[in-house]
């Protein structure tokens, strides 16, 4: 019903779409632009391996129509190489800052090889899993120069970021509220998406300035005179990620941690990937752990193979249970930072609206 709605008059939908349904939407909608951001292991029991996804994404590309643009993350590999299948010459984007590059060769990285000849990619700066500035030295592939590039990026802790960018709209700033280098990416690809529909930079600085997080992504609740900060896990690229943000800030008495996972169906049903991520750099940094969820006792397992938070270390099966131990020992103004997974997520935040300390995610507060 979309493509009929549009043309009623000016008319912009924003849809994110699963993987493996890109090519039937796609065909139906007939995007003026799609965005492919990164490509992460991510429930591989519903997808299997990566270039099983990318194929798909890229039979998507292929036939769109010359009108549609597609805008990729340059700083992907796997994305990179999808500029093949666009009918029309693609937009990239990406970032161009030394400083951030956080080593090569890291444990989660999900694209080590070069797709056209199948050498080892070389990387001169690796922001995190497989992201960064990579060549081959076989074939002389190498990363696509963007069109909107991020070229330096000052962290202001969870105030987010400051961010000065290169573009075709010439060069300006923008204010991402988000932390996380992940959220940086993001603020790129939507601005890469505006500045390609022809919309001023001066909105675009706007719109993001203003930019609040969705339920669960860097969302700060209110409960007593304690403070809860939820950060969906998923994958162990986007774990390692919140790892590293919670390492960098940690207070001198610890973390408190409420660790929720769950198998359910959205979830995916194989939690080997928490064996990915890299909890060891949590040691000397957590003053207590709560696990919960379906897969409690696997995550407390591999908490224990880290030899994280033993000694507060409490295994509580029942969310609301979980929840309510773990805030009793946060000291009053103190955080309670909480990673679930999806569907832990969900049930997390039906309990606190339930409780009254906040809404249904899909009610608009004001």
């Amino acid at each position: 019903d979309l493509p009929r709605k549009a043309h009623r008059g000016p008319t912009v939908a924003v849809l994110e779409v699963d993987e493996f349904s890109t090519p039937r939407v796609a065909a139906q909608v007939r995007p003026r632009r799609i965005v492919v951001h990164n490509f992460f292991r991510d429930q591989l029991d519903r997808y299997g391996e990566l270039d099983t996804v990318a194929a798909v994404v890229g039979k998507a590309l292929q036939a769109l129509p010359l009108e549609s643009i597609a805008l990729l993350n340059a700083d992907d590999p796997l994305v990179a190489h999808l500029a093949a299948c666009c009918p029309s010459p693609p937009w990239f984007y990406g970032l161009h800052d030394l400083r951030l590059a956080e080593g090569v060769g890291q444990h989660a990285s999900d694209a080590r090889y070069c797709l056209a000849c199948g050498a080892k990619l070389e990387y001169s700066a690796c922001y995190f899993s497989h992201i960064g500035l990579y060549s081959c030295l076989r074939c002389g592939a190498r990363r696509p120069r963007p069109q909107v590039e991020a070229e330096r990026v000052v962290a202001y802790r969870w105030e987010g970021s400051e961010v000065s960018l290169r573009t075709p709209r010439g060069c300006f700033s923008l204010k991402v509220p988000l932390a996380g280098l992940y959220n940086v990416y993001n603020a790129l690809a939507a601005a890469a998406v505006a500045l390609s529909l022809g919309i001023a930079p001066q909105v675009v600085q706007e719109a993001l300035a203003h930019f609040r997080p969705a339920f669960g992504r860097g969302e700060r609740i209110r409960v007593g005179d304690k403070w809860l900060h939820l950060l969906l896990v998923k994958n162990p690229t986007g774990f390692n990620q919140v790892l590293h943000l919670l390492c960098r800030e940690a207070p001198p008495s610890g973390l408190h941690l409420l660790i929720l996972i769950n198998d359910r169906i959205a979830d995916g049903r194989d939690i080997s990937w928490l064996w990915d991520v890299d909890f060891e750099g949590l040691e000397g940094k957590v003053a207590r752990a709560t696990v919960s969820g379906t897969r409690a006792w696997d995550m407390a397992l591999r908490l224990k193979y880290a030899q994280i938070g033993m000694e507060g270390l409490q295994v509580e099966e029942d969310p609301a249970v979980a929840l309510r131990a773990a805030l009793e020992k946060v000291p009053s103004g103190g955080t309670l930072w909480v990673l679930p997974t999806y569907t832990a997520l969900l049930d997390l935040r039906k309990h606190l609206a339930w409780q009254g300390y906040t809404l249904e995610f899909w009610r608009e507060e004001g």
